[in-house]
């Protein structure tokens, strides 16, 4: 994947970085054995689901009051399964999809703080590089633009990097997004100047409909 900015690059140049194109596609870590470990405890229940159902077919199909048919009980036992099976495979696009949907809406989603959310591992460990952090800030950046990015933070009972600590320590991470590459411009516009826009937008948004 590529990502290119004015702000960020200069004219014509491009940055490149290794993360995927999908957020889903990122090497396997611990996030996605927790995924897969999920998934099967589902798919047991659901097994377990389609033992009681065949187990009960009968006593369905002869209840005066249900009088379920074979189409009726079959439907009823197949359409939890279904919408496991449409879950999982949904989940690959949800992400991104979200982030799309953000910038159709002219929204703003702010970067995460918490290690567990930004490492591959999910580990919630202090010992995690910015440049973790501005990995994920150029994938986010690719899907809402320069202008639907900022800071989002979790200082309050998350682990976050040890690098920035507290708030405090945020010059250090605009230190180190400048030299990726970062222009003053778009460091400015995550720092605070995205937030600033989409509030003023929502709020003459809503004086206007209230005033109609």
């Amino acid at each position: 994947m590529t990502v290119s900015s004015r702000s960020r690059a200069a004219p014509g140049g491009v940055i490149e970085t290794d993360v995927s194109a999908r957020l889903d596609r990122l090497p396997w870590g611990r996030f996605h054995t927790l995924v897969v470990l999920a998934l099967g405890i589902t798919w047991v229940l659901d097994g377990l689901e389609v033992t009681l159902a065949g187990a009960l077919a009968g006593a369905l199909k002869a209840s005066p009051t249900l009088q379920f048919s074979n189409a009726e009980i079959g439907l009823a036992t197949s359409s939890y399964l279904a919408g496991a099976v449409l879950g999982a495979v949904g989940f690959g696009w949800l992400t991104d999809r979200q982030l799309d949907a953000v910038a159709r809406s002219r929204g703003l989603v702010g970067l995460n703080f918490a290690t567990a959310f930004l490492r591959e591992d999910g580990h919630m460990d202090a010992d995690t590089p910015l440049d973790t952090m501005r990995r994920h800030l150029d994938a986010m950046l690719e899907h809402l633009g320069e202008g639907g990015v900022a800071l989002g933070s979790d200082f309050d009972g998350a682990t976050i990097p040890a690098a920035i600590g507290s708030s405090a320590g945020l010059p250090r991470l605009f230190e180190h997004l400048s030299q990726a590459g970062y222009g003053d411009a778009l460091l400015e516009r995550i720092a605070w100047r995205n937030w600033m826009d989409v509030l003023r937008r929502t709020f003459r948004e809503e004086a206007a409909a209230g005033a109609q």
